[in-house]
């Protein structure tokens, strides 16, 4: 593994939380309101937003159904921060 990949890991999780907790305020929803329609614990969604947390794939898909979200820009934006720190030249 790569020495960068604790780094990296650390930014995919702030951009990941960051467009989550844009699209629940967005939405109008308290963490209360998401965890009541993901069954996940409001802990759990506020450690993701806040960049704390890995979400596991299945978190992922209940927090985008839950949010009416497309996770196709937010993956993009996710997968072109790997390409730009793996190949610095590369442009999204």
């Amino acid at each position: 593994m790569p020495d960068e990949s604790p780094l990296l890991l650390d930014q995919l999780k702030q951009v990941l939380g960051k467009r989550l907790g844009s699209a629940r305020g967005d939405a109008g929803l308290s963490l209360d309101d998401l965890a009541e329609r993901t069954g996940l614990d409001r802990t759990t969604i506020h450690r993701i937003e806040q960049g704390d947390a890995t979400a596991k794939l299945d978190t992922l898909v209940f927090l985008f159904h839950a949010l009416r979200i497309d996770p196709a820009p937010i993956m993009r934006e996710l997968v072109d921060l790997v390409h730009t720190r793996r190949d610095p030249g590369r442009r999204p």
